[in-house]
Order: C-alpha cells, then structure tokens, then sequence
C-alpha cells in the first residue's frame, strides 16, 4: 500500500511549489497597492496566513474522519478559496 502515500506526497510538494511560485509576486503586489506597508507587515500577514492554513486542515480533517466522506469538505474548502480569491482580486478597489 505505497501507492497512496506516494500520491499525497507528489502532490503535496506540486501545491507547495505553486505556493512558492505564487508567493515570489505577493510582495511587489501589496507594496504597490498599499505604499504605507512595511515588510514586517507583510511577514505577519504572510505568517498569519500559514497559521490559518494549519488551524483549518485540522478542523477539516476531524470534520472528514466524523462524517466518515471526504466530498463535502472538499467542496467546503475549494468554495473558500474561490471566496478568497475574489476578495483578492478587488482588494485593490478597497481604500
């Protein structure tokens, strides 16, 4: 039973990889928007963010193992992130 470990793992780093590819324009992005941010700022921001992101794979495990069905909060979590990636997309509209 490599098989699945194998899969989570390749994945795992895919999604990691794009974070970090992604996360290379973050800086330029809000220093041009927002020309009062600091650096430190960001890294709080950015810090914050990963936080978040340990606290809800958590709560979406336990949910998943109580339900006994992964589907729905898959469902959950990519209806989230396409909230979130919106609110990015006009954060700059924003005063």
């Amino acid at each position: 039973e490599w098989k699945r470990p194998v899969v989570a793992i390749v994945i795992s780093v895919l999604c990691n990889v794009e974070s970090s590819m992604l996360a290379l324009g973050e800086w330029p992005y809000m220093s041009t928007i927002d020309y009062d941010a600091t650096s430190s700022f960001f890294g709080y921001a950015t810090a914050a963010s990963k936080a978040g992101h340990a606290v809800c794979a958590l709560v979406f495990a336990i949910w998943a193992h109580k339900i006994s069905a992964i589907k729905i909060p898959v469902l959950v979590g990519r209806l989230i992130t396409l909230v979130a990636c919106i609110m990015y997309i006009f954060v700059e509209f924003i005063p």
